[in-house]
């Protein structure tokens, strides 16, 4: 039998998967270039090879940057670029609420295994967070991104 521990990552890990089938879904219908945001450390840089590679089999065109940080200055910028479609890895879920201030038409895809801060208002945000989703700290960004 089962413990409880392991019963709440199953079902965790199956909310993620129906995340991930939609946001499989939006990317797969939009045909403009993909803004995409990873963080600079390993973890970023594993789920920024990984969107990446799904990107270009799906034939997808995308702009990579790698940053420290996802800050509200640079949030602000995102939102001069005028993207119709967002991935940011291993971050962005501290930022639910400037993401949604500054990108406020845009759908973004957060995948992400830190602390979550703010709270999702928009229908355009899918966010795949694995301590969101019961599993702690035992997913990393870059495995987020894989699922």
């Amino acid at each position: 039998m089962e413990n409880i521990e392991d019963a709440i990552a199953i079902e965790g890990l199956k909310e993620m998967v129906l995340e991930a089938e939609k946001a499989a879904e939006a990317i797969k219908c939009y045909d403009d270039v993909i803004r995409v945001i990873s963080h600079y450390d390993a973890d970023g840089i594993t789920s920024a090879a990984i969107i990446s590679t799904a990107l270009k089999r799906l034939g997808k065109k995308f702009h990579l940057s790698i940053f420290r940080q996802l800050e509200e200055e640079f949030i602000k910028d995102l939102g001069k670029e005028k993207y119709g479609l967002y991935i940011i890895m291993d971050m962005g879920s501290g930022q639910l609420d400037n993401l949604q201030k500054h990108l406020p038409d845009a759908k973004i895809i957060i995948c992400d295994h830190h602390q979550i801060q703010g709270e999702i208002k928009s229908e355009n945000i899918i966010h795949i967070n694995s301590l969101e989703l019961g599993m702690g700290e035992n997913l990393s960004g870059s495995g987020v991104s894989y699922i």
